[in-house]
């Protein structure tokens, strides 16, 4: 660490006595200024129309402005341990054109802008494909009324959208839909799907359980945050709890018999299994959680 430190020093004193380091992260943004870059942080060196971001005392990416005459500016990175290039094209400040390069893969994106409003984005992809998603403004305030995503157009309001002769309803944030629903005394929103599936959402939008024939899925939240999904399928019910979002472990019940306990682990999950209450064995699965390690029986 200090040998690294040392060499750092050396290279930013002698570095070009115009160069500017700062306190950064890894958007690049510029925090504070800093002395020099240290091996510990994220520090940006800013020098001419080149900007260079080190994490760790190690290089991240390096970007290169170039300025064309008369609106055009091109900013060009690449990322140093992968080799992925990022081009950006802003014409008079605006985004015009984003060109991502990886792994021999190459996708570019167009940005299409009237009165100053951004109205289609142009998408070519692997295999010459190609997607294009513009949007309707009003003519008043140029608020966005509609979007068309390859010549389907989605017509919004503040409560009902219109798609494909379909009247879809915002029942919620981030829930919309054209199935009958219903609002229970709690609150909650039914939806029913077909004949054989019906969902049930907060008032927030968030998925409480689907029910579809004997299988019946209920999810559990705290402040939001799913903590728990138990899923009931005739004689058979698991039970997974959850923390940020991943599950840590699981039960497996058989007529309300517990049969099995999973706990996930980085290293490789560890799974109990059970017989009329007692262990009688535990697998341990390598990282891939597929492979058995080795089995201990009781």
């Amino acid at each position: 660490m200090r040998k690294t430190a040392v060499f750092l020093f050396l290279l930013f004193s002698l570095m070009n006595l115009n160069a500017q380091i700062f306190r950064s992260n890894q958007l690049g943004q510029k925090l504070e200024k800093a002395d020099r870059v240290e091996d510990k942080g994220v520090f940006l060196v800013e020098e001419g129309q080149t900007e260079t971001l080190y994490v760790d005392g190690s290089l991240f990416w390096t970007e290169r402005k170039l300025v064309n005459p008369p609106d055009e500016t091109v900013v060009i990175r690449i990322y140093e341990k992968s080799q992925d290039e990022l081009s950006r094209t802003y014409k008079d400040g605006r985004l015009v054109k984003e060109e991502v390069t990886s792994s021999g893969f190459k996708t570019t994106q167009s940005f299409g802008y009237s009165d100053g409003k951004l109205i289609f984005v142009s998408t070519d992809g692997e295999n010459n494909s190609v997607s294009v998603q513009s949007f309707l403004r009003s003519s008043d305030k140029k608020d966005v009324i509609g979007v068309s995503d390859d010549g389907s157009v989605r017509f919004l309001s503040d409560r009902y959208s219109f798609q494909n002769d379909l009247v879809l309803e915002n029942l919620a944030p981030g829930l919309v839909t054209n199935g009958e629903h219903s609002i229970l005394e709690n609150g909650d929103i039914l939806i029913i799907e077909d004949a054989d599936t019906q969902s049930v959402y907060s008032p927030k939008g968030l998925l409480l359980s689907r029910k579809k024939g004997d299988r019946l899925v209920s999810y559990m939240y705290d402040d939001e945050y799913l903590i728990r999904v138990e899923t009931t399928d005739g004689a058979s019910k698991t039970v997974e709890n959850y923390s940020d979002n991943k599950p840590y472990d699981r039960y497996e019940y058989e007529n309300e018999v517990l049969i099995s306990h999973t706990v996930f682990r980085p290293e490789g999950s560890v799974k109990t299994m059970y017989s009329q209450g007692r262990v009688v064995a535990v697998v341990y699965y390598r990282k891939d959680n597929r492979t058995v390690d080795r089995i201990e029986y009781n």
